[in-house]
């Protein structure tokens, strides 16, 4: 099992199951055909005969159809699931480099969050002229703008 997404569902193995899908597709459609051959010696038989064959006909292409719009369905699920991954990690990651870049802006944020005071023993960057204090003196307007 692939690690790192949060959803119950791993697009390779949703992609695996489409490729299994075309692949049951592909061996079907290679079987022979047969429709109705001989003499079935009164023509209201014959008649019934190819009637049932050619509604046969007709639901095996259905279902083919089906099968190929469910591969399909599978395929786009797992691409949606990737772009959402990739769009969580790019929005952690902005944040992520919001905060350590000093770019955090406390008047766009709202007040409160997580005091990280006692992790970083009150100074987010310590002698480097940023921001210190915790990350809650900085969403109030609090931190002593590297004063020490």
């Amino acid at each position: 099992m692939t690690v790192g997404f949060g959803f119950e569902a791993i697009p390779d193995e949703l992609r695996q199951a489409a490729d299994k899908i075309d692949d049951v597709l592909g061996r079907v459609l290679q079987l022979p055909w047969r429709g109705p051959t001989g003499d079935y010696g009164h023509s209201g038989v014959q008649q019934c005969w190819a009637e049932f064959v050619e509604n046969a006909k007709r639901e095996v292409e259905s279902l083919r159809d089906k099968a190929v719009e469910h591969g399909e369905s599978l395929r786009r699920a797992a691409l949606a699931y990737l772009e959402q991954e990739t769009e969580s990690h790019s929005n952690i990651a902005g944040l992520g480099d919001l905060i350590d870049g000093g770019g955090l802006d406390p008047s766009m944020l709202r007040t409160g969050g997580i005091g990280l005071g006692s992790i970083t023993g009150g100074q987010t960057r310590s002698g480097s002229g940023g921001p210190t204090g915790t990350i809650s003196d900085a969403l109030t307007g609090n931190d002593t703008g590297g004063a020490g």
